[in-house]
């Protein structure tokens, strides 16, 4: 069975890596999705047959759900021509869905700082990767966060209690209060 999983797996994982989904993550829902459709197998098939298409067809609807939706409600006003409607409420609820799914393929603001205004960690990292930063922050940064800090530049979540311990230091580091 789990061989079964691995081949399909190797065949398909390439294929269907998308926006924040790398190809372990796409390889890790691939083995879900493997064996919870074990529960509907009929043994008088194939396997690996049945195995291949029920992972490609979580694929896909792991890419269309999370992703993308390519079926606007209204063709007039996808294609710019005009419609029957003068607001086509069923095209912006479409476009706003599709939008809302492709924030999530972007990096997440942290809480919004009155002093700093929003921000990324992307955007922070951006700023610390100068030399004279960096070494400052390896040499200042307490080492009981030093796990939390190296964990949020590789892009590993954390709690939020540790992140915004983390953020607190670094903006004590940087931007010493007068």
């Amino acid at each position: 069975m789990l061989a079964s999983i691995e081949r399909a797996l190797s065949r398909l994982a390439n294929t269907y890596v998308f926006g924040y989904y790398d190809r372990e993550d796409i390889e890790q829902e691939g083995r879900i999705a493997g064996l919870k459709s074990l529960s509907r197998y009929d043994p008088s098939r194939p396997l690996d047959n049945f195995i291949y298409v029920a992972i490609r067809n979580h694929f896909i609807n792991l890419l269309r759900d999370k992703f993308r939706r390519n079926d606007p409600p209204c063709r007039a006003c996808h294609e710019g021509l005009p419609c029957k409607y003068p607001v086509c409420e069923r095209y912006d609820k479409w476009l706003r869905r599709n939008q809302r799914k492709s924030n999530l393929c972007g990096p997440q603001p942290f809480p919004e700082d009155p002093e700093l205004g929003p921000t990324t960690f992307q955007d922070i990292h951006a700023d610390v990767c100068y030399a004279d930063l960096k070494s400052r922050i390896d040499q200042e940064l307490p080492l009981s966060l030093r796990e939390t800090y190296l964990q949020l530049l590789d892009g590993v979540p954390v709690p939020v209690a540790k992140r915004e311990a983390v953020r607190l230091a670094l903006k004590d580091l940087l931007c010493p209060a007068p």
